[in-house]
């Protein structure tokens, strides 16, 4: 059981953040035009229009803003590419409240990797999955695939495998197949118990089913994450991602040594 690495900031770099955000997302008229009201970011971009000329450090945040900030500051970590991005088709993705979850998740996973010090290409930002990102080991001088599957609604056991079978045929359609190391990650916004999972026999029943069966050899690990929460401090407060990471020990191309931080080899 890990957490992601949490992003942390002060309350008055809230709305600078977001200013440069909207910057990169086509301006204020723009994103107040494209974001509607079901969009998982709308109560902070509209918190934001509402308050962006007053001092946030005497206005009260709401926690559930707080909450959206540490989302957002995951997609800050890459404004300079969303920067680039945003002349593209991919971008208008982001504006689309059925995939804002995946793009979020991505985000997320990826800031963590980026601000580990690991060498991150989002790949599906510029449409050039799969895999929809890539993170390299300097030290090893070894890239990693991930496929990412994002669990809407409630999840359970059942359908958390599901997605694993699903990000599994994803990788086996690349053509030609990848000569290295990849990773399938299911995220859900919600926190399954994770720590019953270490112990609970059919989840090990299916993870050895699949982690021991030749067809995911091409699997090197697994990873389950979802349940976040905030740890607030003075000034400010720190968001974690709960996550369950499973190495595979017949993969046929091994992932380098503590990317996956405290990962269970079966």
């Amino acid at each position: 059981m890990s957490t992601a690495l949490p992003i942390t900031m002060c309350i008055k770099d809230i709305p600078v953040m977001l200013g440069q955000l909207v910057d990169v997302l086509g301006g204020d008229p723009q994103v107040q035009k494209l974001l509607s009201k079901e969009h998982r970011l709308y109560p902070l971009f509209s918190f934001y229009f509402l308050n962006k000329n007053k001092n946030w450090e005497q206005i009260d945040i709401p926690p559930e803003i707080v909450f959206l900030c540490n989302w957002a500051g995951h997609l800050w970590v890459f404004k300079d590419a969303l920067a680039k991005a945003k002349s593209r088709t991919s971008l208008t993705r982001f504006y689309r409240q059925d995939y804002i979850d995946t793009f979020l998740a991505e985000a997320a996973i990826l800031s963590d990797y980026a601000r580990r010090g690991y060498y991150v290409r989002w790949s599906s930002l510029f449409e050039q999955d799969p895999p929809d990102f890539a993170v390299t080991d300097r030290q090893f001088n070894v890239e990693v695939d991930f496929e990412l599957k994002v669990k809407r609604g409630r999840g359970t056991i059942e359908t958390m495998f599901d997605s694993v079978s699903r990000g599994l045929q994803s990788l086996k359609r690349r053509k030609p197949p990848a000569e290295r190391p990849a990773v399938i990650i299911v995220h859900n916004p919600d926190d399954l118990e994770w720590e019953k999972w270490l112990k609970d026999k059919d989840v090990q029943k299916r993870l050895e089913s699949r982690l021991q069966n030749p067809e995911y050899s091409i699997v090197s690990g697994i990873i389950f994450s979802g349940g976040d929460y905030i740890m607030e401090r003075d000034g400010g407060g720190q968001c974690f991602t709960r996550y369950l990471a499973y190495t595979s020990l017949i993969a046929k191309y091994k992932l380098p040594e503590g990317l996956l931080t405290s990962a269970v080899g079966l």
